[in-house]
């Protein structure tokens, strides 16, 4: 992990387009020089740029199409502003002090716009997220989120949990670490509330240790799901409404996770 802080960085360079093969893709490069680290980065994937724009100003929520309408095509250059003059204002403007970034052979992988108090779980979210961006279920990329759950873990013992979020319109993924164990969900929402088309998984071992082919099996089969249901015509209204989104996480998950908490 490395941090880039605005105010310190200079944009070397910056395209919107990338030729391949002669054909000009929707790519862009960056290069960015902080310069108090003698350290030079590279952004050089677009929903890691959606990210950087999101975490220099968290105050304006940018959209995907919000980026992708104003660079591709730019009317930046007919005002006489060049990309990199662009990304420069992003910089200068930012009232952030600092951004956390993961690093891979001086290209920034992701982007943390979030912070918990626990790196495992940051490690987590943009392990998980960049499996479900690889996974083509979503356009605009899945946007995360981290909230703690309190939970009744048995009859007299309450404890809390942290659960990561990730959301592409009416797709959702939900993951839970409690008491060395993983817990992984998918839904769908309909009108006002949410539909399981899949039952829960149970994985018995922190997220942190569950290898990269464990985490895109589990995660899988509830994407393809998620992304057929996209694809058919449902129901613009559920029948019982937000009810099920008023229930905890166990509750939610059907009468097999109190058997769980019971064995405790």
């Amino acid at each position: 992990m490395k941090f880039i802080r605005p105010k310190t960085t200079t944009v070397l360079d910056a395209i919107q387009y990338t030729s391949v093969n002669g054909v000009a893709r929707k790519t862009p490069q960056i290069v960015l020089s902080l310069n108090k680290q003698d350290l030079d980065l590279k952004i050089v994937d677009r929903y890691v740029l959606l990210d950087f724009f999101r975490a220099l100003k968290p105050e304006e929520d940018v959209k995907y199409l919000d980026m992708m309408y104003t660079i591709y095509p730019t009317d930046i250059e007919m005002m006489g502003f060049s990309f990199t003059e662009f990304v420069s204002h992003w910089l200068d403007t930012s009232t952030v002090k600092e951004i956390p970034v993961y690093v891979e052979d001086n290209v920034i992988e992701a982007i943390v716009l979030n912070r918990s108090k626990s790196i495992y779980i940051d490690q987590n979210r943009i392990v998980i997220k960049n499996i479900l961006d690889e996974l083509h279920a979503c356009d605009t990329g899945w946007e995360s989120n981290i909230t703690t759950l309190h939970l009744n873990i048995d009859r007299y013992v309450y404890g809390k949990a942290p659960c990561l979020q990730f959301d592409c319109g009416n797709m959702r993924i939900e993951v839970l670490t409690l008491r060395n164990t993983t817990y992984i969900v998918g839904r769908y929402k309909v009108g006002s509330g949410w539909v399981q088309p899949l039952k829960y998984r149970i994985k018995r071992k922190w997220t942190h240790l569950m290898s990269l082919d464990e985490l895109f099996d589990v995660l899988t089969p509830y994407v393809n799901t998620l992304k057929n249901m996209n694809e058919k015509e449902l129901p613009t209204r559920n029948k019982f409404g937000d009810r099920a989104a008023k229930l905890n996480f166990r509750d939610r998950n059907k009468l097999e996770y109190e058997d769980y908490f019971n064995s405790f």
